[in-house]
């Protein structure tokens, strides 16, 4: 690829995915989504997103189906079967768009787990109160068999990919910061120690939509 303007609005491939140009449209939080299920205003956000060009959409957050994964009751679930068809309506209208070119505006689906600031903890790690013993082993893997599972969900609502969100402190970097991990058992101590709650996360992922996904 040469690095020239035009060259943003060229198609290229990844996985099997054909995707329109290089342009990305950033995850941004909305709480447009009455009890967690997003609705049609949700989809014509989106749809006029790709109406515009954009080749790739990340959505804003999607809460992961874990009980304490946030506490905003209109920021929109990966989970349950009523947002699930919503989000499936999502997907079907940005896919529309572009149908008559080489190829359709595409779609993922972030994966948001707030950890500590689910109870109204700052977006900074230095803010917030260490993971250490607050959340149990047993807890730890409930929550990442819930990035397994959303993960599973976004595959059949439809969506073309996800985006685990591992940054401004919400529960994977949680994880990755010293001052923030202060745990002493295998999810703490070192660099290494540190990431495996993000390295397990990412393998709940994968193992669910499989290697080609």
């Amino acid at each position: 690829m040469t690095h020239t303007a035009p060259s943003l609005f060229s198609p290229f491939v990844c996985k099997g995915v054909t995707f329109a140009n290089r342009i990305a449209m950033a995850p941004m939080t909305r709480s447009f989504s009455p009890n967690g299920i997003p609705g049609p205003d949700v989809a014509d956000y989106y749809r006029r997103r790709a109406e515009g060009g954009v080749g790739l959409i990340f959505t804003e957050g999607t809460y992961p189906p874990h009980d304490r994964a946030g506490f905003d009751p209109k920021v929109p679930h990966l989970y349950g079967a009523e947002a699930l068809a919503g989000w499936k309506r999502v997907v079907e209208g940005v896919h529309a768009v572009g149908t008559s070119q080489p190829t359709s505006a595409k779609i993922f689906s972030q994966i948001w787990h707030l950890g500590l600031q689910a109870g109204g903890g700052k977006p900074s790690p230095e803010g917030l109160q260490p993971v250490g013993p607050e959340m149990p082993l047993g807890e730890i893997q409930k929550v990442i068999r819930a990035y397994g599972e959303a993960a599973a969900n976004a595959k059949a609502a439809g969506f073309d990919g996800i985006e685990l969100h591992g940054a401004h402190g919400y529960l994977i970097d949680q994880f990755l910061w010293e001052k923030t991990n202060q745990r002493t058992d295998a999810y703490g101590g070192s660099l290494i120690r540190r990431t495996r709650f993000a390295v397990e996360a990412i393998e709940a992922a994968r193992a669910a939509v499989g290697p080609d996904y």
